[in-house]
């Protein structure tokens, strides 16, 4: 199934009007090789991505200093609330037009040890040309940095359009690499050390009022292009 320009648009329209910042399609291809939490009979011809980023709202991370915020942590929350309810709308319009679709909850840990959850929103978002992915081992949005939460649809429905990776990266770039109190961060996302990661945010989330596996502090970090120079 491909879906026209009306429907297309549709979807767009209704993501934007749920509170997301910025949305756009892909193709992945390899989905049972990238979705490894998921049952392959699940993700059966779902090689079409919808990437869906909210963006945080400056003042909120900057409230990060040297750990994550009480205000961070509750925008936090509502964020991947947000995001949760503009992908059960957008795969209701999917299924409308007799396609499968499959929101995936924006920050559901089912690996507690390695943080996994069920699909990696970053690498939607990387095929529907939405950033890149940052020494920090997260999403760098193209305009807004790592400062934006996301949330995936998976689906059989070929998009109208669809964007393609962005031939772009980090560059000369380094300000996440010096503020990442566990050391974690490296030239490359490959160098990324994932233990010393979580031990920091199982550290973090037994600050009271914060109760969650976050940080902020390399988000706070990667800002919009504005602030870094317009180049990275």
């Amino acid at each position: 199934m491909k879906m026209n320009r009306d429907r297309h648009q549709e979807i767009i329209e209704a993501a934007l009007a749920a509170g997301i910042t910025d949305i756009a399609a892909g193709e992945l291809p390899d989905i049972a090789a990238i979705a490894v939490n998921l049952p392959e009979e699940i993700l059966r011809d779902l090689r079409y991505a919808w990437a869906m980023a909210i963006r945080l709202p400056d003042p909120v991370v900057e409230s990060v200093i040297d750990k994550p915020s009480e205000l961070y942590s509750f925008w936090y929350r509502r964020a991947n609330y947000l995001l949760d309810q503009a992908a059960l709308k957008v795969a209701g319009l999917l299924a409308n037009i007799g396609a499968r679709a499959l929101p995936i909850p924006s920050s559901q840990i089912v690996h507690w040890e390695k943080q996994y959850g069920h699909f990696p929103h970053r690498a939607a978002a990387v095929a529907a040309g939405l950033g890149w992915r940052g020494r920090n081992n997260l999403l760098v949005h193209r305009k807004y940095g790592s400062r934006v939460r996301l949330s995936t649809v998976l689906t059989d429905a070929a998009p109208f359009e669809m964007s393609a990776p962005l031939a772009e990266d980090c560059g000369e770039c380094i300000n996440c690499l010096p503020e990442c109190p566990a050391g974690a961060i490296g030239m490359s996302w490959t160098e990324w050390k994932g233990p010393e990661c979580y031990a920091k945010l199982r550290e973090f989330s037994k600050i009271p009022l914060i109760g969650q596996y976050i940080c902020g502090i390399c988000v706070k970090a990667c800002g919009p292009r504005e602030q870094n120079g317009g180049e990275r």
